[in-house]
C-alpha cells in the first residue's frame, strides 16, 4: 500500500444553483472527502434518500463515506466523471446508507488518521522541514491514507508517510476492522453460496466490505 500524497492552495469555493423542478432520476447531490468535494452520485437501487443521510459511496478514489444534500436537478453544473444513460456526468455511486457498525468503523479509522497527522507532524517539527500538512484522510476501506499539504514535498517526506501508512494498515488489521473483513456481509461472503445474494447487485452493494470482495 502506498501513500496518497496531495499539495494544494487553501481556498474557499462558493456557488448558487438555480432552482428547478427538473430532477435526475435517482441521482443525488453528495459530499465527500475532507475538502468536502461535492458531486453527482448514483442511487445502485433507486432507494429515496433525504437530504443528510450518510452514505456509504464508491468514488473515483475508493469507498468513502459521504452525505447526501439532495437531488440532483439538470440546471446544476456539469461535473466530470462517470456518465448514466442519460449523459449527466457522475462522480460515482451510493452503495448503501451508514449503518451502526459503519458509523463505529468509520470513527475508529478517522482515529488511525488522526494519529497518523500527529506522528507526521511531530517527525516534521523535530527535524524543523518547512512542509505544512495539512490533514491526513483515512478511505472507508481502511487501507488508504491521504496526506494533504499545503505545496510539493520531496523524496525525504515520501518515505516517512511510507512507515506511517504501514503502521496504519498494521493497527487496523488488528482491530475490529479485522473482524468485519472476515465476516463481511455474512456466512460465505465473496462466494456464491452467499447468503445475502453476494455478486449480485442488491447483495455487493449492501456488504460493508465491498472493496475487499476478492470473488
Amino acid at each position: 500500500m502506498q501513500a496518497n500524497i496531495h499539495s494544494s492552495d487553501v481556498s474557499v469555493l462558493a456557488g448558487s444553483i438555480a432552482p428547478t423542478e427538473l430532477e435526475i432520476s435517482g441521482v443525488y447531490l453528495v459530499r465527500v472527502g475532507c475538502l468536502g468535494q461535492v458531486g453527482r452520485y448514483k442511487s445502485v437501487d433507486f432507494m429515496p434518500w433525504r437530504r443528510g443521510m450518510r452514505a456509504v459511496c464508491q468514488t473515483g478514489r475508493g469507498i468513502e463515506v459521504g452525505t447526501v444534500l439532495g437531488p440532483a436537478t439538470f440546471s446544476q453544473p456539469e461535473v466530470t466523471g462517470h456518465t448514466d444513460e442519460r449523459g449527466e456526468g457522475l462522480e460515482g455511486q451510493l452503495l448503501r446508507p451508514m449503518g451502526p457498525e459503519d458509523e463505529l468503523l468509520w470513527a475508529h479509522l478517522q482515529e488511525l488518521g488522526d494519529q497518523a497527522w500527529h506522528s507526521c507532524r511531530e517527525w516534521l517539527q523535530e527535524r524543523q522541514y518547512p512542509e505544512v500538512l495539512i490533514e491526513v484522510e483515512p478511505l472507508f476501506d481502511g487501507q488508504t491514507l491521504f496526506f494533504h499539504f499545503l505545496s510539493e514535498v520531496g523524496p525525504h517526506i515520501h518515505q516517512h508517510l511510507e512507515q506511517l501508512v504501514e503502521e496504519f494498515e498494521r493497527v487496523a488489521a488488528n482491530s475490529e476492522f479485522a473482524k468485519l473483513l472476515e465476516k463481511g456481509c455474512g456466512p460465505e461472503c465473496g462466494t456464491e453460496n452467499a447468503q445475502r445474494g453476494c455478486g449480485s447487485k442488491s447483495g455487493c452493494a449492501s456488504c460493508r466490505v465491498v472493496g475487499h470482495c476478492k470473488k
